[in-house]
């Protein structure tokens, strides 16, 4: 007579990766992916990066591979490398996805890294200008505005005028509490006032 018995396959151990914040300097952000159990198997699990805010190749560097778990092993790290700029900038972030686990299967698939700023809030500088009064047509007086360095973030002002010698409405035109932005990754621009013409 054949006996037979119902073998129970062993359950296989999940994969988790963690999520890393990290200031913007050139190091490496380190994520750590782990094993919920040691296996008796070699396990193995392939890594790439994908930006999201984070900009490949400007805020960090592309990496990706394998990770190889050997028996009893239960922990693996991933080093990104992080890049440095000059951007005042808000918080980016990244992602370490994870894919073709063999004797494993993935319990978190992404992990989130965050990239906090370094860099200072830069300077705002309101230069003075000079303009040729005309007798009919209205002239523009730019007034040049400077940053220290350039923001990556959109930076935005309130600006107004004030009588000196020149009154306002009739040698030029008031501005009060008006908005004025300079886009992100730009370190200057200027600010249009109308120059009144008379005779």
């Amino acid at each position: 007579l054949n006996s037979c018995s119902n073998v129970v396959a062993p359950s296989l151990p999940s994969l988790t990766i963690t999520n890393v914040s990290i200031g913007e300097n050139p190091v490496d952000a380190v994520f750590e992916v782990s094993l919920s159990s040691a296996s008796s198997q070699t396990v193995s699990v392939s890594y790439q990066t994908t930006g999201q805010t984070a900009i490949t190749g400007a805020d960090f560097q592309m990496t990706s591979g394998t990770l190889n778990f050997a028996p009893g092993e239960l922990t693996k790290t991933i080093a990104v490398p992080i890049l440095d700029d000059s951007l005042n900038e808000f918080t980016e972030t990244f992602l370490v996805n994870l894919h073709q686990p063999v004797n494993a299967v993935i319990m978190k698939v992404q992990g989130t890294g965050s990239i906090t700023d370094s860099d200072p809030v830069p300077t705002v500088t309101l230069h003075n200008v000079s303009v040729l009064e005309g007798n009919i047509v209205t002239a523009q007086a730019m007034f040049g505005v400077t940053l220290s360095s350039p923001s990556g973030k959109l930076i935005q002002l309130t600006y107004s005028t004030a009588d000196m010698s020149a009154t306002a409405g009739s040698d030029y035109q008031a501005a009060s509490n008006l908005n004025f932005n300079i886009a992100a990754g730009s370190s200057s621009a200027s600010i249009p006032i109308p120059a009144y013409s008379d005779t």
